[in-house]
């Protein structure tokens, strides 16, 4: 069995080449932490504002401004080119009176982010033609300001939520990376040495690392947010195809992104399926037990055990190596410890049970260096016909051998 841990008080060799985040020191870690933090919530905030608050706030305003007949005396797409492509927007001017004074200009809507899909704003631009007498809404407090429709953007709709996202995860890292958040939400960048708790805890019931409901809120977030841009992109380049035949090229660059996105939803309905899977609680007499030492593993099920063909406990160690190779940061993980601690094919039989657990002697207890570490888990499988089938996870800390044991 080889380690590749460096343990505090060895000399480790210095890796070659910028350290990643691992490598840092932790006011190294805070300090990039809280850059990080506030970039993704400056971002956020400013573009909530600008392209979803404020328009919303306009929309919502408008609805007292007077309505007075206009003329259209200008309407077109423009389309602005940049290294990321063309974008576009409507751009429509129109002359109205105002308390008796005339005014050229206005909008056609509080919008004023430019974008990708020329056809939905050419049809918008085409309800709008030169010559055309229709009714325009005023800004009493300033009447130069006046727009054609007081609708919400759908811009706003979309900004919204994205950047909610990005002001959200900025907050969270400003307040982890300042030490406000519980000790189990935190981001760690640094690589300093987590000490192994040397206390007995006594019996205590495993909590899995993510339970059945974590595993679905997860997968959901991630499929809501990849899905919500891949079809912001597939909507503008859809409303394109309309207009010129089918851009084939947008096709299949997105095709990738698409069937990932149809992945994650199957992954939806994969973690909502296995909410109804039987769940285990496991229980240790030693929650916290030693190198060598044996403790007494119990369990006891709930949910419909029936349509499990086989159970099996296992208890499993993986080892874990971040280094540099050139450019790039590089995880090497690796199993080194597999043991079979209980196994049936007619789990009804054992709704509640026990086992014998011993922790190999000559193994490397847990421990976490940042960029080594060892982790130990209880992994329940249950094997369940044409469903999800069960497969939760249970951290473990084992501790080092008693000094004393050693001594003696």
């Amino acid at each position: 069995m080889k380690f590749r841990l460096h343990l505090p008080g060895q000399n480790a060799p210095t890796p070659s080449g910028k350290a990643g985040f691992r490598g840092m020191s932790t006011k190294s870690a805070r300090t990039l932490g809280l850059v990080i933090g506030l970039a993704f919530l400056a971002a956020g905030t400013g573009m909530g504002f600008f392209f979803g608050v404020r328009p919303l706030l306009q929309a919502m305003e408008s609805g007292s401004w007077p309505q007075v007949p206009c003329r259209i005396v200008s309407s077109e797409v423009e389309s602005r080119r940049t290294s990321d492509g063309t974008t576009y927007r409507v751009a429509i001017r129109f002359q109205y009176t105002y308390e008796g004074r005339q005014y050229t200009g206005g909008s056609h809507s509080f919008d004023t982010v430019w974008s990708s899909g020329r056809a939905s704003k050419r049809r918008i631009v085409n309800e709008f033609p030169v010559g055309l007498e229709t009714f325009c809404y005023v800004n009493p407090d300033n009447p130069e300001v006046a727009v054609l429709t007081r609708a919400v953007p759908t811009s706003a709709w979309i900004t919204l939520p994205f950047a909610g996202a990005f002001a959200v995860a900025g907050l969270f890292i400003l307040l982890g990376s300042l030490g406000f958040l519980p000790e189990k939400w935190k981001l760690s960048l640094g690589s300093a040495h987590r000490r192994v708790a040397q206390e007995d805890l006594g019996t205590a019931e495993l909590k899995p690392g993510a339970g059945p409901w974590g595993k679905l809120t997860g997968v959901s977030a991630a499929a809501v947010l990849w899905n919500g841009v891949v079809g912001v992109f597939l909507l503008t380049g859809a409303s394109d195809i309309t207009e010129g035949g089918t851009n084939w090229l947008m096709l299949a660059f997105m095709t990738p992104f698409v069937l990932i996105g149809i992945a994650l939803a199957g992954g939806v309905v994969y973690c909502a399926l296995a909410l109804f899977n039987p769940r285990l609680w496991l229980t240790l007499s030693e929650a916290r037990p030693r190198l060598g030492q044996t403790v007494q593993l119990r369990w006891r099920t709930e949910g419909a055990l029936h349509r499990v063909q086989r159970l099996t406990v296992l208890l499993e160690g993986r080892e874990s190596a971040t280094y540099r190779r050139g450019t790039r940061s590089v995880t090497d993980r690796a199993l080194f410890h597999r043991e079979v601690l209980f196994e049936t094919d007619q789990p009804l039989s054992h709704r509640e049970g026990g086992t014998a657990l011993t922790i190999p002697a000559d193994s490397m207890h847990t421990f976490d260096g940042g960029n080594n570490r060892i982790e130990w888990t209880l992994v329940v499988r249950g094997k369940i016909p044409r469903w999800p089938n069960v497969n939760d996870t249970y951290p473990l800390t084992v501790r080092p051998q008693d000094p004393a044991t050693d001594a003696s």
